[in-house]
């Protein structure tokens, strides 16, 4: 910006003498043609003028780049100093492992807490009990944890015996396996937990997360799908066997 400035106005600073030179020359000119003489002094007045112009013009000229340099430096000394006040902008993006590890630590504080917010029982005809939302749902989202007893497989199996000789009896049975053991997670105990209660489906809106809290693995069910309010929560229970079918038939489903 500054030196397109300096360049009008040494262009109208050179316009306006080159004008006055040439009313000289003009004026001269003028005389010849009238009188038939010619004024010596006017001339030699022009070609003084010209001479201490061109000088005049050359300092103007190396002072005009003196100050464009100063101008320059100032610019960038100004800059250097911006940098000094105002750090560059890093940026924020996370890592893959650094998200994982943020949502890890969410679920954690979501199962210590018993989060079960958004969620509401209801009776289903035919069906009996089963577990609805309140609020969306997103994709990946906690939704509730799958609350019972931890035992090992040995526990797991005489319980299982004991509950299938009382017709009266549930079963709320969760198996799984974690860092190569097998669990059990018995929520067969009335509770008012939500989580024991939801339905089985083979394309279900809910799957399982092992958490590990405090040295114990935790079920957490989370959201596969965005789920709208007012859906019913289901996940896969994955028991194929033929004695579980045989009487649950409702698992193929």
């Amino acid at each position: 910006m500054c030196f397109v400035i300096s360049v009008m106005q040494h262009s109208r600073l050179k316009s306006q003498q080159n004008g006055i030179i040439n009313k000289i020359i003009l004026k001269c000119l003028s005389n010849f043609q009238e009188n038939k003489t010619f004024n010596v002094n006017s001339l030699n007045q022009c070609f003084i003028y010209s001479a201490s112009h061109k000088r005049a013009m050359v300092k103007a000229t190396k002072q005009k780049k003196e100050r464009l340099g100063a101008n320059i430096h100032n610019l960038l000394e100004q800059n250097h100093k911006l940098t000094d006040y105002y750090q560059i902008r890093k940026s924020d993006r996370r890592t893959k492992r650094e998200v994982q590890e943020e949502r890890k630590k969410l679920l954690e504080y979501a199962l210590r807490k018993g989060v079960e917010d958004g969620l509401e029982v209801k009776c289903i005809e035919n069906k009996g009990r089963g577990v609805f939302t309140t609020r969306d749902f997103l994709k990946g989202e906690f939704v509730v944890e799958y609350s019972g007893e931890l035992i090992d497989i040995s526990e797991a199996y005489r319980r299982e015996k004991k509950y299938g000789m009382d017709e009266n009896t549930g079963c709320y049975m969760y198996y799984f396996k974690y860092d190569g053991h097998h669990y059990c997670v018995d929520a067969t105990e009335e509770t008012e937990k939500k989580g024991r209660l939801i339905n089985h489906s083979r394309t279900g809106n809910l799957l399982t997360r092992t958490i590990i809290v405090e040295s114990i693995p935790r079920l957490a069910l989370i959201a596969k799908t965005n789920i709208q309010k007012g859906d019913e929560l289901l996940y896969d229970y994955g028991d194929r066997s033929k004695e579980s079918l045989r009487h649950h038939p409702w698992l193929a489903c």
